[in-house]
């Protein structure tokens, strides 16, 4: 196979002289934004999300809701709670008693005195129940009125009145300070393995190596053990049989698993090297830290956004006045209305993958300049801002293509659950057939997804270094990661076990730590009823906290190899710009061959 040239202008650093690269794609995504931010601001003009904020008694009547006949009457009350939920009423206060009872009747509750009329037209009359007031909108009966409903409503109304979401609440704000200590000690531990990414890596890696190996046999001798001694009798000679061939599929394994290390050695230790040089970065341009922050930041301020644009849009619809039975109002909406909240659902999947798509631009640019800087120490913030412009200046297109294809994917992937859940639904599923269908489909889409993200990654990484446009440079790094396979294999499963190793030792760590305060110091543990609320709120902060650093580091990682690649081809086999530990690894196997005899690996 014929690799593309790689071009000389790249010999000292990531393109300076760039052009606009899939100027049409960018068109096409501005006009999408537009579009997109236009339909959310035409739902504020024209909704109305009082239609689906206050609650509906049984014809659809607005319980509260200004301006209407039912403004004053605020709550909504269940006469019949124990048999049939989907009678309801507004009332202007809970009931107290069966003598004080202020209600505006409706087609299904006709009065006051709670006459409710049936489905066959007959009317039967029901007593009010003493209530309490819920969410400032509900009438639920009290613990009194409770004693004489059935078993199943009655777990209903325990749940309703259990404290304990108030009172996690309140152990997590009584916490506030244990969260922002566990936040720094997750920080702490972050940069500590990272430390001990650059000094330790070689020795863990290794470690984990024997381990494997040890473990292999093992079991492997285990097998063998209890072949011969626990089931040597004639009465057990299948189990003896089974334990046998077990132990020599685990000796042919231990020879395939060293087989296979003798030959990925120097992969391996260019796998090490690499993963050094992603340490060495985050120590050097430590800002890149704030990339994902303010990537994170922004995703948030515009889920907000999306979120109240959709609640507006459905509510723009209009609600009918149904004099029928059923437990909701209907909304009644026009193609137009209904088309613009599908829009506004499905386009928020390209804008998540453009957000994505941006923070791996800069970060990998990020990485281009330090690689090819010739001092990195003196490295100014200003590599971030030089990323950030040639993403939005020059490469907008590319970036936009790219999250659209997995944008594209990922709408598979999601319309594909919704047909299986229907297909769950209908009970089509039993047959054989659609089941096997459907798995293989659903593996097919999955599998589909992971390759467009990691084709996307390592495409932007070449639109960072060379910048080609988002074809050109997909090809570029399929070729690059081809012709590298065994490097790239290397530094990829590798690279996923220490990922899970490092979230795992930072969120353990960082909650643990913040359990132990809150459990052992009493200025919390005097005043919260349960460590659990705070301790999960632990969790979600320090694993996030290790998301972040070791997203940055792994992303960081991927790029030095490619990096590393180019300067290494343009230069004919001896990189000029490689960090340390790179160069120590080039001089280590300067003197070997480029390849095993064998030429794959």
């Amino acid at each position: 196979m014929a690799y593309s040239p790689i071009s000389e202008e790249l010999k000292y650093g990531p393109l300076k002289n760039r052009r606009c690269t899939d100027v049409l794609i960018c068109l096409v995504f501005t006009a999408f934004l537009i579009c997109f931010f236009s339909v959310g601001i035409a739902g504020f003009a024209q909704g109305n999300p009082d239609l689906i904020l206050y609650p509906h008694d049984s014809s659809g009547n607005l319980c509260g809701r200004p301006d209407t006949v039912t403004s004053s009457y605020k709550y909504i009350y269940y006469p019949t709670p124990t048999d049939d939920t989907d009678y309801k009423v507004c009332v202007k206060s809970c009931p107290t008693d069966s003598s004080d009872v202020k209600c505006h009747p409706n087609t299904w509750v006709t009065s006051c005195s709670f006459e409710i009329r049936n489905s066959d037209n007959s009317t039967s009359k029901v007593d009010p129940y003493v209530s309490d007031e819920y969410l400032k909108r509900y009438c639920m009966p009290d613990k009194s009125a409770a004693d004489d409903l059935d078993e199943d409503f009655n777990k209903v109304i325990d749940a309703v009145y259990e404290d304990s979401l108030r009172g996690w609440a309140s152990d997590i704000y009584r916490c506030w300070t244990a969260i922002l200590i566990v936040l720094a000690l997750a920080i702490g531990f972050s940069v500590l393995y990272l430390v001990l990414l650059r000094y330790c890596i070689g020795l863990m890696i290794w470690l984990v190596i024997l381990a494997c190996i040890g473990l292999l046999i093992l079991f492997a001798a285990y097998m063998d053990y209890e072949a011969d001694n626990t089931y040597s009798g004639d009465n057990h000679e299948k189990t003896r049989k089974a334990l046998r061939i077990c132990a020599i599929f685990g000796y042919i394994m231990i020879g395939v698993f060293i087989f296979l290390l003798l030959f990925m050695i120097r992969r391996i230790n260019l796998a090490i090297a690499v993963m050094k040089s992603g340490a060495i970065f985050m120590k050097d341009v430590w800002w890149i830290i704030i990339v994902p922050i303010i990537v994170f930041l922004a995703g948030f301020a515009f889920y907000i956004y999306w979120v109240l644009a959709l609640v507006y849009i459905y509510s723009s619809g209009k609600l009918e006045d149904k004099d029928s039975y059923e437990k909701f109002s209907h909304m009644s909406w026009n193609d137009s209305t209904r088309n613009s909240f599908l829009f506004e659902f499905i386009g928020v999947l390209w804008i998540n993958s453009f957000k994505i798509a941006l923070s791996q631009f800069v970060i990998a640019s990020a990485v281009c300049f330090w690689y090819f800087s010739d001092s990195r120490l003196s490295l100014t913030h200003h590599i971030l801002s030089r990323s950030a412009y040639n993403a939005f200046r020059y490469h907008l297109g590319s970036l936009a293509f790219g999250s659209l294809l997995l944008a594209i994917i990922k709408f598979i992937k999601w319309y594909f659950i919704f047909l299986k859940e229907k297909v769950h639904k209908e009970g089509l599923d039993k047959n054989c057939c659609v089941k096997f269908l459907c798995g293989c489909v659903g593996c097919y889409v999955a599998c589909f997804e992971r390759f467009i993200k990691y084709i996307d990654k390592h495409a932007y990484i070449q639109v960072a270094l060379s910048g080609d446009n988002f074809c050109k440079a997909a090809k570029n790094a399929f070729e690059i990661t081809l012709e590298n396979a065994a490097r790239f294999a290397a530094l990829g499963s590798i690279g996923d076990i220490f990922t899970f190793i490092g979230k795992f030792f930072i969120t353990t760590l960082s909650s643990y730590f913040g359990f132990l305060i809150i459990t052992h110091c009493s200025i919390y543990s005097d005043h919260i009823q349960s460590p659990i609320p705070a301790t999960l709120v632990f969790i979600i902060v320090s694993y996030s906290v290790s998301g972040l650093f070791v997203g940055v580091y792994e992303m960081s990682c991927d790029t030095i190899i490619q990096v590393f690649l180019v300067d290494e081809k343009i230069h004919k086999g001896s990189p000029q710009f490689a960090p340390e530990p790179l160069k120590d690894f080039m001089h280590e196997h300067r003197n070997k061959e480029h390849k095993p005899c064998c030429g794959f690996f």
